[in-house]
């Protein structure tokens, strides 16, 4: 059960910061998916990958990936 509410979570999360980012930057809402989607599950699963810097994103999307 425990699984299932951090995997809405992160969905919540990914759909979260993808609309703050599309609306702040102007970029396509597809893309801005990708970008936040790949990043925060690298940043989840500690891979240190990244295909965009994170701190772009506004003051609050650091700290809400890493909480």
């Amino acid at each position: 059960m425990e699984e299932l509410f951090i995997f809405k979570l992160i969905i919540l999360y990914t759909f979260t910061l993808s609309l703050f980012y599309a609306i702040t930057t102007n970029t396509p809402i597809l893309k801005s998916l990708r970008e936040i989607g790949f990043n925060l599950i690298s940043a989840i699963t500690t891979t240190g990958f990244t295909a965009s810097n994170y701190l772009d994103w506004g003051t609050w999307a650091p700290i809400v990936i890493f909480l």
